[in-house]
């Protein structure tokens, strides 16, 4: 009963997760519930959690009829394809967009800590990409930062950083360590996606 009590308890923190509208958190979430239905270790205790999982998540859920009804319209925004870029990605699609076309004037990069700076003087001629013109705004994106800042080498040693723990996993004959190394790598990868370097869980389990 250990696996379905965990099973549980990490099914009602997916459903607050999702309760916070945070889409980059959610993803995060279902990242890590796959690794741990994966590391259950027999087919029907796997479907035993996922039948738990879905009845609590659904439970829990419907006690905040407001907030549910929030959080799937703004699910659901992110596919609207009458909205701008900027609406359904709350700026973050622009960002990366300016982030790659700073890239392209300065390969190398703009220097450690320059993104807004260079962002400010980001000049942007397509109205439907236009994001905070002249304004010293974060990347929101670790990805997007080293690529504007450091340039090819800063990515490629980014790079080699978070799949390393996918590599070192991959070298031990333990399955379990093996799971974990990919695990890691793929979390880093998909978090760093939509924050930067700020977060003490990510280098908590980086450590």
């Amino acid at each position: 009963g250990g696996q379905l009590l965990l099973a549980s308890l990490a099914s009602v923190d997916l459903a607050w997760v999702f309760l916070s509208r945070s889409r980059g958190s959610l993803l995060l979430g279902l990242i890590a519930m796959g690794y741990l239905l994966v590391s259950v270790r027999s087919l029907p205790r796997r479907v035993t959690s996922v039948a738990a999982a879905a009845l609590l998540i659904a439970g829990v859920s419907g006690h905040f009829d407001a907030l549910q009804s929030d959080a799937a319209r703004r699910f659901s925004k992110l596919l609207d394809q009458r909205m701008s870029l900027e609406e359904r990605t709350s700026g973050r699609g622009n960002l990366a967009l300016g982030g790659w076309r700073i890239f392209t004037h300065h390969p190398f990069g703009v220097g450690t800590g320059g993104f807004e700076d260079a962002w400010a003087e980001l000049e942007q001629l397509d109205n439907s990409t236009r994001f905070a013109p002249g304004r010293q705004v974060p990347a929101h994106s670790a990805w997007v930062m080293v690529l504007a800042e450091n340039g090819v080498p800063g990515v490629i040693v980014f790079t080699l950083f978070v799949g390393s723990f996918a590599l070192t996993g991959m070298r031990r004959r333990d399955p379990t360590l093996r799971r974990l190394g990919l695990f890691t790598t793929v979390i880093l990868a998909a978090a760093f996606m939509t924050t930067e370097f700020q977060s003490k869980a990510l280098w908590f389990l980086a450590a």
